[in-house]
């Protein structure tokens, strides 16, 4: 029987539907400041109200369909603040994605924390006739995506940055391939930060170095921006570059005292709560012996790299991203003791027990890798994590320092 994962899956590579706040796709050189107003519009403490068209859209939609929702677990039926939480989280985090699956339509509705719009796959044309109007509705338009946005593709619309950057290479002498093997050299990979997450996962194995042209917004891991992509071919031609090498982590579930499969991240592992909103109780052992207990609304364990993400949203210490260290985050944490950031050596071996917390009563919750492949725990299960024997290699072009970096990207000072 096919499972929801594997429906989203197949509905990514569907035709796909958009609701935005802007009538046509905007061309990287149409001469506006497009890139100015997102990046306003994302950190913005109002959003301009987009947080409330976006949610407002989608309890409309609740009214005509039945939906299941990807967040912190699956949830059928979810309640309408369970949206509104959602997207609050997402917008104020600057980081994860809702998945709004329609049960009885094949239809799967996506907004992804670097867009601002809601991305619609597979609607029938009564459903388009329903959404488009409700967009409308809130002010904002209806539009087809120029291309399908699936899990190995990109946010290039139409692939015309593809097209550029594979004929510039040609035309240099370079040997541009579509898949990946032992005889590439390099990867470049056109989106945000998500799509550079998404790449070092599933290509870890082959150990080939990226570098990220930033089609998203803050692009943190991606260096390049759309304007410097000829500079920055020029300079890996003519091998102008390091090579940094990117700690990650291992985390291995064990459920009911068995071991499943092995995970790897790159930013993160985060164990949060699931389902009904309640504090949940961690155990947290160190090389087998008893670190501390928290109740907090989760735990986030991340690597230098990470340290940018959702660990500096929940107050941890920015790190600088070739550090080789381990960062202990709680988020929440209910206590006014245990509630600031542990770092800890990288070969320190972390176990984490979900505590008991109410006689009677189940506690469930997810541990989730780079905000993918969410594993359910319950009470008495636990999650390995150490640092994997895995590294994530990363091209850099700039000679700034990490400093510097953050001044351009993050704007921290």
């Amino acid at each position: 029987m096919e499972s929801k994962m594997e429906r989203i899956n197949a509905l990514l590579e569907k035709p796909c539907f958009i609701m935005d706040y802007l009538p046509e796709q905007v061309e990287p050189d149409n001469g506006g400041q497009f890139f100015d107003v997102e990046y306003y519009l994302l950190n913005s403490d109002k959003h301009t109200g987009l947080k409330d068209r976006f949610v407002a859209i989608i309890l409309k939609l609740m009214c005509y369909y039945h939906v299941s929702i990807l967040w912190n677990g699956w949830v059928d039926r979810p309640t309408p603040k369970m949206i509104e939480e959602a997207v609050c989280e997402i917008m104020g985090n600057h980081s994860g994605t809702l998945n709004v699956l329609f049960v009885d339509e094949d239809a799967l509705l996506v907004f992804d924390w670097d867009c601002l719009n809601l991305s619609v796959y597979n609607p029938s044309e009564k459903a388009q006739s329903i959404m488009e109007r409700i967009a409308f509705s809130e002010g904002l338009f209806w539009r087809k995506n120029i291309s399908p946005i699936s899990y190995s593709q990109t946010k290039d619309g139409n692939g015309e940055i593809t097209q550029y950057i594979r004929d510039y290479l040609n035309l240099k002498g370079c040997l541009c391939r579509s898949e990946v093997d032992d005889k590439v050299e390099g990867m470049i990979v056109l989106g945000g930060d998500g799509t550079m997450l998404r790449a070092a996962r599933e290509y870890v194995s082959y150990h080939i170095p990226m570098i990220g042209v930033n089609l998203g917004t803050l692009g943190y891991l991606a260096e390049v921006d759309r304007e410097e992509i000829e500079p920055a071919l020029d300079s890996l031609i003519a091998d102008r570059y390091e090579i940094e090498s990117r700690m990650m982590l291992g985390g291995i579930p064990v459920i009911k005292g068995v071991s499943t499969n092995p995970q790897t991240a790159l930013n993160d592992i985060v164990i949060n709560r699931k389902g009904a909103l309640h504090v949940i109780n961690f155990n947290i052992y160190v090389n087998g012996r008893l670190l501390s207990t928290y109740s907090a609304d989760g735990i986030i364990v991340s690597t230098p790299t990470g340290s940018t993400a959702y660990n500096l949203s929940a107050g941890g210490p920015i790190v600088e991203p070739r550090a080789r260290l381990i960062l202990l985050t709680p988020v929440c944490s209910h206590t006014l003791v245990n509630n600031r950031s542990i770092i800890l050596a990288e070969d320190d071996v972390i176990d984490i027990e979900i505590g008991r917390y109410k006689p009677g009563e189940k506690q469930e919750v997810d541990a989730s890798f780079d905000g993918r492949c969410p594993v359910s725990l319950n009470e008495g299960d636990k999650i390995r994590i150490i640092r994997s024997n895995e590294v994530t290699t990363i091209i850099k072009l700039s000679e700034g320092s990490f400093l510097d970096t953050l001044h351009r990207k993050m704007r921290v000072f």
